[in-house]
């Protein structure tokens, strides 16, 4: 099997509770998983790119017939890096993805790695009874934390709405909340999420 392991967050590991939440998961799965092969990422440590003017041109041109190798090189960059992002990640059978919560979302780089997973004809196509998603059999885990409570605000549901747009109905989420709010409790609630991501991790 293999696993993408997907981290949405600039800080290094030991500034961040989810990247740190997040290394007791991979530790307890690599020890119940020995011969998988394990992808690491960090979005914020590779080109991502944005849907701008550049990609809709881009995609118009195409759609009108024209050569791949005649748009700017820009066009080209981005179309590019698109295409990895989603060769890579139909290349794997498990998903983690690692996001902190800012102002009710996870970081907008991750909106973007999501808009490069949606294209139709790959990953979901159109049916006379609706959208069907394309990728099945496979299974993810979202690793959230916010320093406040806030029951996963939307970031959570929006993921979980991608994937299952895309085929994944299989995502379970560990939400790790308040230890800012609650700060008397903030190691407990460090603890309980570390010792969760390992269970986890020994089952997924």
């Amino acid at each position: 099997m293999k696993l993408l392991f997907i981290k949405a967050n600039p800080k290094p590991t030991e500034l961040s509770i989810g990247l740190t939440v997040g290394e007791a998961f991979l530790k307890a799965y690599k020890e119940k998983n020995p011969n998988d092969v394990i992808t690491e990422i960090n979005l914020f440590e590779r080109f991502v790119p944005e849907v701008d003017k550049n990609m809709l041109v881009a995609w118009s041109a195409l759609e009108e017939g024209k050569e791949f190798t005649n748009l700017n090189l820009d066009q080209q960059k981005q179309l590019n890096a698109s295409n990895e992002i989603l060769t890579e990640f139909l290349n794997h059978d498990k998903y983690v993805f690692i996001t902190p919560l800012w102002n009710f979302m996870f970081p907008a780089r991750l909106k973007s790695y999501l808009d490069a997973l949606c294209v139709s004809g790959k990953t979901f196509h159109y049916t006379k009874n609706g959208v069907e998603g394309l990728v099945k059999n496979k299974k993810a885990l979202h690793i959230h934390a916010s320093g406040g409570v806030y029951k996963g605000a939307y970031a959570d549901r929006y993921l979980k709405e991608i994937l299952n747009f895309i085929g994944i109905e299989d995502m379970k989420t560990l939400l790790i909340e308040g230890h800012e709010e609650m700060p008397d409790k903030g190691s407990e609630i460090i603890s309980q999420g570390k010792d969760k991501a390992s269970k986890i991790g020994r089952e997924f």
